[in-house]
């Protein structure tokens, strides 16, 4: 499985590259080979532009299809990855050094769905399918992602009747559920009367033609998720093996360099507290 997720790969390398040394340690031409959600590989694609212009010895690979948090970490486990970025901590089993990185508002998104906002009991009416139709009379067509992943689980943390209506959602088998953040996104973007949860900062990077809602009516923006005004985010993560390679440890102090964050918070990211 592991060698079948490498073999579909990207390599991502800018086309010009300064001429820099990539640094103590590191060995020319060293690939740095990294997977996770797919909510970040947007950005991820503009970090690596980024640092290989400071480091024209290393490349970043990016896993293609994106891998999952809990994909991701086995990939790291059994060597193959360098770097590892979840949307959750490691759980007891799980191994690995994992440091915060960014946080982004968690949204409720809609291709063309007409209210501007929902209560949190509104939210839990539509996934429990009690609310099925938008203000104008159209259908509101649900968007899933599967049990475990790290939005579901986030999204479910609203209030516990969200979470209710969220697992009795996920027991219909009438209800797609891509197979990963950016086919969900892809999916909110082109089906009418859809309705389903993503992040800010994809929604942004990716300039997807969705319109976020207001939970409880406060909008979810990076000020107000600074301010505590909007108390819902994703919180993603770096993860090394117990042994990171020089090159890794580059690549991670990069990440979480004022240059990088100058790059995220555009995006709607903020450096995790």
């Amino acid at each position: 499985m592991l060698q079948a997720a490498c073999a579909g790969a990207w390599l991502w390398a800018p086309a010009v590259l300064r001429a820099q040394s990539g640094g103590p340690g590191v060995d020319a031409g060293q690939v740095l080979r990294v997977g996770g959600v797919g909510s970040v590989s947007p950005v991820l694609k503009r970090l690596a532009t980024a640092f290989g212009q400071q480091h024209a010895n290393l490349k970043v690979r990016l896993v293609e299809p994106p891998l999952g948090s809990t994909g991701a970490l086995r990939a790291l486990a059994a060597g193959g990855l360098d770097l590892a970025v979840t949307g959750r901590p490691l759980l007891p089993q799980e191994t690995g050094v994992a440091t915060p990185w960014v946080r982004t508002p968690l949204v409720l998104a809609t291709s063309d769905g007409t209210a501007p906002g929902l209560s949190l009991a509104q939210v839990a009416d539509a996934y429990a399918g009690r609310l099925g139709t938008w203000p104008d009379g159209r259908a509101l067509r649900l968007v899933l992602r599967s049990a475990l992943e790290s939005e579901t689980l986030q999204l479910k943390a609203l209030s516990p009747e969200v979470a209710r209506s969220v697992d009795a959602a996920l027991q219909r088998r009438d209800l797609p559920v891509p197979d990963n953040d950016l086919a969900a996104l892809d999916l909110l973007a082109r089906l009418p009367g859809s309705l389903g949860s993503s992040s800010l900062g994809l929604v942004l990077s990716t300039q997807a033609r969705v319109r976020v809602l207001r939970i409880e009516g406060r909008e979810p923006t990076l000020a107000n998720l600074l301010s505590g005004v909007y108390p819902w985010d994703r919180t993603y993560f770096l993860v090394q093996g117990a042994q990171a390679s020089p090159a890794a440890q580059q690549w991670v102090a990069f990440l979480k360099s004022d240059a990088a964050m100058r790059i995220l918070h555009p995006l709607g990211y903020a450096a995790a507290r």
